[in-house]
């Protein structure tokens, strides 16, 4: 008689246990996580007076920023123990690309152009709790909203579509040509000022 309300059968109809569908069976602790991407650049030197939009427009110019719940780019101000800005800030890119892009162009740029007691240094951020640091402490968990997630990673996806015919050369080209530009303009106004003195 073979017992059908469960896995064992007769001794004499051995059967073999059945198929595990989806992930293998064998992946156990020797995979690897996968490796998180670093979207994120580090920029320090800015001026005090900065602000999370005057950044988040300089930095746009090399791909599309990271927008946080409410739609906002995601520029994060660093402050003193006095709660002030202490010239210290992290953007954090949609895509990886941005990053090269943003430390081979911005790095030495100036903020606000032609004023260059604005110059800011742009590395790549590091992330030292990523690489298994803080081990043993419990993370929590944020809740997201997963429709309002997916429209914001969508229209990021359309906005970097319009980077992706760009390499590097065009873009440094484009940002000295926007630099010249900027540059005479700022000519052209000095000498209509000393034409109406």
């Amino acid at each position: 008689m073979v017992d059908y309300t469960s896995n064992t059968g007769s001794p004499s109809d051995p059967q073999p246990p059945p198929k595990k569908r989806g992930k293998k069976a064998d992946a156990g602790p020797t995979t690897k996580p996968p490796a998180s991407k670093n979207t994120a650049v580090f920029v320090t030197h800015l001026p005090l007076d900065a602000t999370s939009e005057e950044i988040a427009a300089r930095f746009s110019k090399c791909g599309v920023l990271m927008e946080d719940n409410d739609g906002h780019p995601k520029v994060k101000m660093y402050a003193d123990e006095h709660g002030n800005f202490n010239g210290e800030a992290l953007v954090v890119y949609f895509m990886e690309d941005s990053v090269r892009l943003a430390e081979g162009i911005l790095d030495e740029a100036e903020l606000r152009l032609g004023d260059p007691t604005t110059r800011m240094r742009v590395r790549q951020g590091e992330f030292g709790h990523k690489q298994g640091e803080g081990e043993g402490r419990e993370v929590k968990r944020r809740v997201v909203d997963k429709k309002k997630a997916t429209q914001r990673i969508v229209k990021m996806k359309k906005c970097a579509a319009l980077f992706l015919p760009f390499n590097v050369v065009e873009v440094k080209l484009m940002m000295r040509l926007i630099t010249a530009k900027s540059v005479i303009g700022t000519l052209m106004t000095a000498l209509g000022r000393l034409k109406n003195l």
